[in-house]
């Protein structure tokens, strides 16, 4: 597991339960970012299916909070795709700007991501 690849996870957190995709953070912490395909929680960030290959429609990083998932959650660990470079450096960007997340989290986004 690796930060910044993008994995689909069993998401405990939703209801109902579900397999989501989720990009990694922190993967010694399991730390991850949700995406949705609706911009259900603010603040989000937008990524565009055009960009990513990981994804079949334009999606939201869901900024609430960093999400922990566990081992079993994870599963086989489908890894699903990578952010590139660009995109990566979107979500850093809205990271930054969340209100809703700690400056620790922020930092460890910004650390693990290389930014």
């Amino acid at each position: 597991m690796h930060s910044k690849d993008v994995y689909q996870v069993f998401d405990r957190f939703t209801r109902p339960q579900k397999l989501k995709r989720a990009i990694c953070v922190c993967p010694k912490m399991m730390l991850f970012l949700r995406i949705n395909s609706e911009p259900l929680w603010k603040p989000n960030h937008l990524i565009c299916a055009v960009n990513c290959d990981f994804i079949d429609h334009d999606s939201y990083v869901e900024l609430k909070s960093l999400l922990k998932y566990s081992h079993d959650d994870l599963g086989d660990g489908k890894r699903l795709g990578r952010l590139t470079p660009p995109i990566a450096k979107g979500i850093m960007d809205a990271v930054e700007a969340a209100g809703t997340l700690s400056q620790a989290h922020k930092d460890l986004v910004r650390d693990r991501w290389g930014f």
